[in-house]
């Protein structure tokens, strides 16, 4: 279906960082003839299994802090500021052989919750 002329549909957005059980973890494979979705679980460094239906009724999303700045409609050195600050606890970030990988930090909704009354 088209909205308007020569303007395609939006697609649905997949959710690859989510946060499950206060963890992130990424989507790696998902089978939904089986309802199996294999996530990466960056707090415990392996691939566990999950039922797919359970998974979309308890994930949250994963935010990235550009995200976040345009949600609160902040500019993003303010959220970092925010960081350094201590007013937001630190989100968790996509780790590789055990080296912290700073550019992709994920935030998960509560925490933009609760830092917009501070910004």
């Amino acid at each position: 279906m088209v909205d308007k002329v020569g303007k395609k549909p939006k697609r649905h957005e997949k959710w690859v960082y989510f946060f499950l059980n206060g963890q992130l973890h990424k989507t790696l494979k998902t089978v939904r003839s089986e309802d199996i979705i294999v996530a990466w679980a960056y707090s415990e460094n392996k691939r566990i299994a999950y039922s797919l239906s359970a998974v979309y009724i308890r994930r949250k999303r994963a935010y990235t802090v550009p995200q976040t700045a345009k949600i609160l409609n902040r500019h993003v050195d303010s959220i970092k500021r925010h960081f350094r600050q201590g007013n937001i606890k630190k989100p968790r970030s996509k780790t590789h052989n055990h080296n912290i990988i700073i550019t992709k930090l994920r935030i998960p909704k509560s925490a933009i919750w609760q830092t917009h009354g501070g910004c």
